[in-house]
């Protein structure tokens, strides 16, 4: 499927709520001790935007997005306003093949042992900083890149960044549960739309 053009509203995604999430099989022994697996090798983030929708023109938007993403169907680019930045002392350039580096994020990097390095796969136009030990590149000259992959193509040495970047994100419903809960003296209409749930997508 496609990726809409249009990222999910920045207003309502303020109010969202969620991050990221695990999948851990815990086992309990006979002894009381249990067993744990992990079962992926970094987070999987999802999001419930319901909270924010509250008036008639937020739910307008909503909607309006939600028939562009056909529901499930189509994926969007979603900012997640409590973790969107990175720095360059959280940066991480892997080499994919070649010149080309794949962009990271380091989380715990002070225990490598249990670091998560986390793949940033949209990066905001007009906000990566791309540095050679201390020397800031020039985009286009000294390195190229993909903003909807997160790859940056560049001869250059020791690479760190800095930038802003979206999370990839689809619906995780088909149907949609809204109903008008209140109509003030005024006019104005409160809306309840139950499980704006997001789901992030890993595969696209």
């Amino acid at each position: 499927m496609a990726e809409l053009s249009q990222r999910f509203p920045d207003d309502i995604a303020r109010g969202a709520r969620g991050g990221a999430g695990y999948s851990t099989t815990v086992v309990a022994a006979f002894g009381g001790g249990e067993d744990r697996n992990i079962n992926w090798p970094e987070a999987r983030h999802r999001y419930d935007v319901s909270y924010a929708v509250k008036s008639m023109d937020r739910a307008r938007v909503c909607d309006a997005h939600f028939r562009k993403a056909r529901g499930r169907a189509h994926s969007f680019r979603f900012k997640d306003w409590t973790d969107f930045q990175l720095a360059r002392a959280d940066s991480r350039l892997v080499l994919v093949s070649g010149t080309t580096y794949q962009l990271c994020k380091v989380y715990g990097a002070d225990e490598p042992a249990f670091e998560e390095v986390r793949e940033i796969r949209r990066i905001v136009a007009g906000t990566l900083s791309v540095y050679s030990v201390d020397t800031l590149l020039v985009a286009g000259v000294d390195y190229t890149v993909d903003v909807d992959t997160g790859r940056i193509t560049t001869a250059s040495g020791t690479l760190t960044a800095s930038c802003e970047f979206d999370v990839p994100c689809r619906y995780d419903f088909d149907e949609k549960d809204a109903t008008l809960v209140h109509r003030k003296p005024d006019g104005t209409v409160l809306i309840e739309w139950s499980g704006i749930r997001l789901v992030e997508v890993l595969d696209e």
